[in-house]
C-alpha cells in the first residue's frame, strides 16, 4: 500500500524529515516494505505512464491487472495474481467512480489498468465516432495516475491474438457475461504478457 501527501490508503503514512519527503510503504499488517523520495519516484512514474513506458513489474508481489474495453458499455476485467476476480460491463458514466473505489479499497502493491485504444481514422469520422469510448479511456488514466497505478493502450487486435479463446479458457475464473467483458479480459492477458509473462506459464499445457 503506498501513500502519498495527498492521499491516505490503508496503513500507510507519510514522514516529511528535513524538507525531503520521504513515502513509506507499508503492508496490511503494519509492517514496512521501504521507503523512497516520494515527490521524485511518483514524478518519474507519472512520467512513464504519460509516455506509455511499461514499468518494471515484480511477480514476487500481489499485483491487479484490469482489462477494460472502452465504449458505451465499458468490459472491465479484473485479474489477481492468478485467476480472474471481476468479468463485467459498466455504463461509461459510472466507470470513473467505480473504477477509483475498487482499486482505492484493494490494498495491493501494483495496480496496471491496461486499455483498449480507440484509434479513428478517416473511415471512423465518416461512420460513428464514439465520444464515450475515448471518454473513458481519459477517466481511466486519471484513475491510474491518482491511485500511481500503471496504464496501458493497446490495439484491440494484438490483445486479441495474444488473448485468444483458447488461451483465456485455461485462466481460472473466466466466464465473460458479454463480448464487452471477453475483450476486456483479452487486454488482461497481453498486459500479463508484455509486463508479466512468468504469470502465464502457469496456464500452458506441459
Amino acid at each position: 500500500v503506498v501513500v502519498d501527501e495527498r492521499r491516505r490508503r490503508g496503513d500507510g503514512f507519510v514522514e516529511w524529515p528535513g524538507d525531503r519527503r520521504v513515502t513509506r510503504h507499508i503492508d496490511n499488517h503494519g509492517g514496512e516494505l521501504g521507503s523512497h523520495g516520494g515527490c521524485a519516484a511518483r514524478g518519474a512514474a507519472r512520467q512513464a505512464n504519460r509516455k506509455g513506458v511499461p514499468r518494471v513489474c515484480r511477480e514476487d508481489q500481489d499485483f491487479l491487472v484490469v482489462g477494460i474495453d472502452p465504449g458505451l458499455m465499458t468490459g472491465i476485467a479484473m485479474f489477481y495474481v492468478d485467476h480472474f476476480t471481476l468479468l463485467d460491463q459498466w455504463p461509461a458514466d459510472t466507470v470513473g467512480d467505480r473504477l477509483r473505489r475498487t482499486l482505492e479499497i484493494s490494498h495491493v502493491r501494483q495496480i496496471i489498468i491496461a486499455c483498449e485504444r480507440y484509434n479513428v481514422g478517416g473511415s471512423t469520422v465518416k461512420k460513428t465516432r464514439q465520444p464515450q469510448a475515448e471518454r473513458v479511456i481519459g477517466v481511466a488514466e486519471d484513475v491510474a495516475q491518482a491511485l500511481n497505478a500503471q496504464f496501458l493502450l493497446q490495439n484491440a487486435s494484438d490483445a486479441k491474438k495474444i488473448g485468444s479463446d483458447k488461451a483465456l479458457k485455461r485462466v481460472p475464473g473466466f466466464a465473460p457475461p458479454s463480448i464487452h467483458a471477453y475483450n476486456a479480459a483479452s487486454q488482461v492477458y497481453a498486459a500479463l504478457a508484455r509486463l508479466l509473462p512468468k504469470v502465464l506459464d502457469q496456464f500452458v499445457p506441459v
